[in-house]
This record gives C-alpha cells, sequence and structure tokens, in this order.
C-alpha cells in the first residue's frame, strides 16, 4: 500500500519526551515508546507515524515517585508536534503538551497515569499488520512463539541465510517505507551489514528466564526484551551481541510475524 499523499512531502507526528527523577512510561495506543528510572536524565524525539491509528490516537504518560527524599527534582514533559520532516517546529504549535516539575504531583510507590490526551491521524498512513493482529494471552505459547523468533533469527545469521532474514524482516520493511519514507534498499543493506559482522552465537535458549514480555497494542503485540539490557538477538549472556533492543511480533493469518 501506498502512502495516501504519494508524490507529497510526508507528514511525521513526532513525540518529543523529557523525564527526570521518576520511573515513568510513555505508551501511544498502549505500545511503550520510553520507560524511565529515578537515576535517569532522558529526552527524546520520536517519529511515531508506524503506530497511529485511523479510529485516533491516544498517550498515556504513567510515573510515579519512589522516594521523594533522595531522588533529584522531577521533571516531566512531553509534546506532540505533526509536519513535514526537516522543519523544527516552535513549542507553540504542539497538538498537546504536558509539562510538571512540582514533587507533591507525583504518586509514590507503583506508577500511575499522570497525563493521557487524544490526537487524531492526519495523514494515515496504516492500517499496519500488527493492527491486524490476533489478541492473545500472556502464557507459555506465546512466549514459545518469542524465543522460536529469536531462535530463528540466530540462526539464520549464524549460517549467513539472508534470503531468510530479508523475508523475516518483511513487514518491518514495508511500513518503515510506507510510514517514514525509508529506502527499501537501504533497510536492506543495514541488515546485510549486520549479517556480514555477526558474532555467531549459540541456536539454542538456555535460559529463557534471561528474557522479559509484555503484550502492548491490547494484547497485539508481543514485546520481547533480555532483563539485562543487551540486544534481544543475544542468546548467550557472556557475549555482547548486536542489533536491536527489542523484538516485537504479531500472530497473523500467516502465523506469528516479526512487525517492529
Amino acid at each position: 500500500m501506498s502512502a495516501p499523499n504519494s508524490g507529497q512531502p510526508l507528514i511525521h507526528t513526532v513525540i518529543e519526551f523529557q523525564s527526570m527523577g521518576l520511573d515513568a512510561r510513555l505508551l501511544l495506543n498502549d505500545v511503550e515508546l520510553a520507560r524511565t528510572t529515578p537515576a535517569d536524565r532522558k529526552i527524546l524525539q520520536q517519529k511515531v507515524n508506524g503506530w497511529l491509528t485511523f479510529g485516533g490516537n491516544e498517550l498515556v504518560i504513567e510515573a510515579a515517585l519512589p522516594d521523594p527524599h533522595k531522588a533529584a527534582r522531577p521533571n516531566l514533559k512531553c509534546l506532540i508536534f505533526r509536519g513535514p520532516f526537516g522543519r523544527q517546529p516552535d513549542e507553540s504549535e504542539a497538538l498537546a503538551r504536558y509539562e510538571e516539575d512540582k514533587p507533591a504531583s507525583f504518586p509514590g510507590g507503583n506508577r500511575q497515569v499522570v497525563w493521557a490526551t487524544k490526537f487524531s491521524s492526519e495523514p494515515n498512513y496504516g492500517p499496519w499488520r500488527w493492527e491486524m493482529g490476533r489478541p492473545f494471552a500472556l502464557e507459555n505459547q506465546a512466549m514459545q512463539a518469542g524465543l522460536y523468533a529469536v531462535s530463528s533469527v540466530v540462526a539464520w545469521l549464524n549460517e549467513k541465510r539472508n534470503a531468510d532474514l530479508l523475508h523475516a524482516f518483511r513487514v518491518v520493511t514495508e511500513e518503515s517505507v510506507r510510514a517514514y519514507g525509508m529506502s527499501p534498499q537501504l533497510i536492506a543493506e543495514q541488515l546485510l551489514e549486520w549479517a556480514g559482522s555477526w558474532t555467531p552465537q549459540p541456536t539454542e535458549i538456555d535460559h529463557p528466564e534471561d528474557f522479559a514480555f509484555a503484550q502492548e497494542a491490547h494484547q497485539r503485540i508481543l514485546r520481547m526484551e533480555r532483563k539485562d539490557g543487551k540486544p534481544v538477538f543475544t542468546t548467550d549472556a557472556k557475549l555482547d551481541g548486536s542489533g536491536p533492543r527489542f523484538l516485537r511480533i504479531s500472530y497473523l493469518e500467516e502465523g506469528w510475524t516479526i512487525v517492529r
């Protein structure tokens, strides 16, 4: 599917997020865009076309101030912008804005919603394959599917099976082109460059407990990551690994498929 404004400049929706001194999460349509700890000072600016849905969007910030006496003075800021690539908007042009730095404004203990806002998708470059995913329960079958996806990609990297690797990331490639105007040739080159520099790892995952799993997009996406923060395709904790930190799969008509 081509972009609805084909031939026109691609319009990007961008989320700007800043967090300091807080345990916080930023979610768009129930997909985690950022996560911070009280020790972090994070500034994020992320294009989010690929997570926008035709029926509208909800951006949510969950936050907590675990120990007001030990943490730095909290600061939380979020803005939503929309415009053509390359143009730096002024804050006054934000579609929505949130900013807070008073400790009393944040709950202690567990994170709670401190801000939520809804906004439209104009234009919308979807629908996306993850939107068509079949809802699933976070149980052994889904987690085994995530582990199998990791093992499969590692095997193809080990054996330089480039055609299988390109096929595995076909949805990621097609939707990155549509959402962000990326070149399919460049994405393929990056995947092959990754394969070319890959250090072989064990295909079997002996310690599945090293991985964390979560449901996103209202149970349509399984997000998988390593608990030690290493790239998700690291199967041996003694190795550094390479590649993305997260793997997102959905259960589509063809079965479990990498979608992000």
